[in-house]
């Protein structure tokens, strides 16, 4: 049997990971900071590394990431969302995890009817260039 997830020194999350762990390892986890429609709780935080546990309330519009800047990835742990890549629009829900390509503007859109809101782990990952 697999351990339970640290919050001390959290994974890397990826298409396999476990929504049921995070989800237990994140209980009483309440946002510590705000933007707008968005709230976050860091989990983790360097220069090379930004994790955290997000509730989107409202539409995002996001620029563009440059390789030279972070890799992002979101891995869907509450209600459902549409993130429009331009090109094409990937439906999420929970499980759902995606790479946003480099250099596309995307827009993530919450299509949960139930609560209005995704929980959402967001990863922003430095890579070799």
């Amino acid at each position: 049997m697999e351990e339970a997830i640290q919050l001390t020194k959290p994974p890397l999350i990826n298409r396999h990971s476990d929504i049921k762990k995070w989800n237990e390892a994140l209980t009483g986890i309440q946002p510590n900071f705000e933007y707008e429609g968005l709230k976050v709780h860091f989990l983790r935080q360097t220069e090379e590394l930004q994790l955290c546990v997000a509730w989107l309330q409202s539409d995002m519009v996001e620029k563009a990431h440059h390789r030279d800047e972070f890799q992002e990835s979101f891995l869907i742990l509450e209600g459902t969302c549409d993130c429009d890549l331009g090109d094409r629009i990937v439906s999420l829900q929970p499980g759902g995890y995606l790479d946003i390509p480099f250099d596309t503007p995307h827009t993530i859109k919450v299509t949960s009817p139930e609560n209005r809101h995704v929980k959402a782990l967001i990863q922003r990952r430095k890579v070799a260039a």
